[in-house]
């Protein structure tokens, strides 16, 4: 009876532990895999904000030498000349945050390429309306191409970042269901058996409390019946006594020599 309550509570003790652990190791990895899939997010939203930023670079450099192509003010050329060190950096981020991704870095090689061809285009147009010489539409146009060309090279890489993203998100999401299963089946399956040995182990102390009365009941009876064997021997005693006490010495020693 002993060893089996004592197997009943480390059997029961042992699987709550073991449900325990599996619970926890589910929980910490489905709170990683959220915290990996918002790392990831964050650092989708930088890439493509740095590729927003790059573009709107772009767009001011062009559009500060349209100004100045328009009306000859040198002062719409400052954003244009500040604009190159100021979209280098973008660049060097871009490249650093897409490091590990291949395919990405061969886009940012393409768009940096485009970028010196577009900024060479700029700076020829300036060279050619402080020279006195006209722009016309064909140049124009070809600074319309370039930028479509950068666009184009932007959207591709925001269409991959965006791409992966989702693909990693929706490993997430898979994983945070899996894990919420496992955690919601092993919450149940802790439940039951917590309840199995409860059961076990309140029979198993029912038994020991039974045997105990049980016991307690037959010490009492063996001690009731020393104590009428007690009082028995007692009295009888008493009348060997009384009986020694009435019968002549002369009797007594006729008996013993019957005897």
């Amino acid at each position: 009876m002993e060893s089996n309550f004592r197997r009943n509570l480390i059997v029961s003790s042992a699987v709550s532990v073991f449900i325990l652990i599996v619970s926890s190791t589910a929980s910490f990895l489905s709170i990683n895999g959220l915290l990996e899939s918002n790392a990831l997010v964050n650092h989708t939203q930088k890439i493509i904000y740095n590729l927003n930023n790059s573009q709107r670079i772009v767009v001011d450099a062009q559009a500060g030498v349209r100004g100045f192509l328009v009306t000859g003010d040198n002062a719409f050329l400052d954003r244009y000349l500040q604009s190159s060190a100021e979209l280098e950096k973008v660049v060097i981020e871009l490249e650093e945050l897409t490091s590990d991704n291949n395919k990405q870095q061969i886009h940012i090689r393409a768009i940096k390429t485009q970028h010196k061809k577009f900024y060479v285009y700029l700076k020829e147009k300036v060279y050619l309306k402080r020279q006195g010489l006209a722009v016309g539409s064909a140049d124009l146009n070809q600074g319309k191409e370039m930028m479509d060309a950068l666009r184009l090279l932007y959207a591709k890489m925001e269409t991959e970042e965006l791409n992966m993203l989702q693909t990693r998100t929706e490993k997430a999401r898979d994983y945070g269901i899996y894990s919420s299963i496992l955690i919601l089946f092993a919450a149940l399956i802790a439940i039951v058996l917590s309840l199995l040995f409860f059961i076990r182990i309140l029979n198993d102390f029912k038994n020991r409390s039974q045997l105990t009365t049980l016991l307690e009941e037959s010490e009492q009876e063996t001690a009731r019946r020393i104590t009428m064997v007690s009082v028995a021997a007692e009295k009888f005693r008493r009348g060997f006594r009384e009986y020694r006490s009435f019968v002549k010495p002369d009797e007594r020693v006729a008996a013993r020599k019957l005897q």
